[in-house]
């Protein structure tokens, strides 16, 4: 259905443009009337893809601002995961999880035959922090995402106590011009004409966190990930 509302939009303006055109006595007149038909649905589109590349080139990627060693661990305020321990080298991580209806404070530590335990309920510890964010915030927002043109997303290390940023992995979404995103909302989707392309594939993007951390706590990652 929404595919066929957007063919019959586009006959409507094609033959209102066509009459349009028609109308206008000199050829110059003509062709500016045809130019301005043409820019209605794609000038801001053009500026958009302007926009991302300078966004992109200026903000995007990894930065790496200053170097820690090791901490042991870190906090993340979510359920913290084993892999950083099974797979990260780090002694401990601390996170958040919901125990009988109530939040509770969670630390994975290294048992001493390396696999996780878990401790509930104990004070955390961490000197730093690994966070996520978007805005508009992609969790919570699914309304207003929908509707916004740019999402602004970053990965960030920084200090607990004195919200100090170590590093950061910065990207921008692009839902495209007026027209990309009008026929995006027929299929109650958002629109997608572009992002940083700091990895390959979905799963290239999910280890990103990853390496951030390495190049802030220990392997350095040479360069910006682009």
């Amino acid at each position: 259905m929404g595919g066929l509302l957007v063919l019959v939009l586009a006959g409507l303006y094609l033959w209102i443009v066509f009459v349009a055109v028609r109308k206008v006595p000199k050829a110059w007149g003509k062709a500016l009337a045809l130019l301005v038909a043409v820019s209605i649905p794609t000038a801001d589109a053009v500026y958009g893809r302007i926009k991302l590349k300078h966004l992109c080139e200026t903000e995007g990627g990894m930065r790496i601002i200053r170097k820690v060693g090791n901490p042991g661990g870190f906090y993340q305020n979510r359920e913290p995961r084993d892999e950083w321990i099974r797979n990260g080298g780090f002694d401990f991580t601390e996170g958040r999880e919901i125990k009988d209806g109530n939040i509770v404070n969670v630390r994975l530590v290294k048992s001493e035959n390396g696999s996780p335990k878990k401790l509930v309920g104990v004070p955390f510890i961490s000197a730093y922090e690994l966070a996520a964010y978007s805005v508009p915030d992609v969790q919570h927002d699914f309304e207003r995402l929908k509707y916004t043109s740019w999402v602004r997303t970053e990965i960030v290390v920084k200090a607990r106590v004195t919200e100090e940023v170590l590093g950061r992995v910065t990207d921008f979404s692009y839902a495209g011009g007026w027209v990309e995103r009008f026929i995006a909302s027929t299929y109650a989707a958002r629109g997608n004409a572009g992002t940083c392309g700091l990895a390959a594939n979905a799963w290239e993007y999910s280890q990103l966190d990853k390496k951030l951390v390495a190049a802030v706590f220990g392997e350095t990652t040479k360069g910006d990930v682009k």
